[in-house]
């Protein structure tokens, strides 16, 4: 595992808390869409596996009776930055027995709170480091992730390489929506 450099003590403290949420903090319960598929065929991937902007209040962790292990990770809706990545280059090493073309569904769980009841929520996306491309873009409404209740959205399949990360991006609607929340990932093998 590769550590990350941390430029200020804040960010040195959301790694080390993400690592003790993750050693010894609660285990989240595996999804409806996957309880009955082999473990072989999909991953979970919580708050403290995504790769954030803490600088600049742009992301943070925090606590969340509603979050599937009660943590999650937060993004103010007064900028529009990939604040959360999650690098897909571990997807791809656990799946390295799929065939080449194999295609995964990512599903994300995610809501917001906001004052408004439609307009842009926040988008999210995969973007390819290698070809400098978006592979695909999903811009969520606010109808539908508002609220304290967790919902899923989920991208068509797609092939993944090792140089793709799935970003994650608030609306810049300050004042409409408060802030976006991303709960976990589950990457499954179609």
């Amino acid at each position: 595992m590769t550590l990350p450099e941390f430029d200020t003590p804040k960010s040195f403290a959301d790694f080390r808390e993400g690592m003790l949420q993750k050693y010894s903090g609660l285990p989240a319960p595996a999804p409806d869409e996957v309880k009955n598929l082999s473990p072989d065929k999909w991953m979970d991937f919580q708050e403290y596996d995504f790769r954030s902007i803490t600088y600049n209040g742009w992301a943070s962790f925090v606590d969340d009776p509603n979050a599937s292990n009660k943590r999650t990770i937060r993004m103010p809706g007064n900028h529009n930055e990939w604040a959360i990545q999650l690098p897909l280059d571990i997807v791809t090493t656990y799946f390295e027995v799929a065939e080449a073309d194999t295609k995964f569904k990512i599903i994300a769980y995610l809501r917001c709170d906001a004052t408004v009841t439609d307009g842009l929520a926040m988008t999210c996306g995969v973007y390819d480091t290698k070809k400098s491309v978006g592979v695909a873009q999903k811009n969520i409404d606010v109808s539908t992730i508002s609220g304290t209740t967790y919902q899923k959205i989920a991208f068509d399949p797609v092939a993944l390489s090792p140089s793709m990360y799935l970003w994650f991006a608030p609306p810049k609607r300050e004042g409409d929506v408060q802030a976006v929340y991303i709960d976990r990932v589950v990457v499954v093998q179609e």
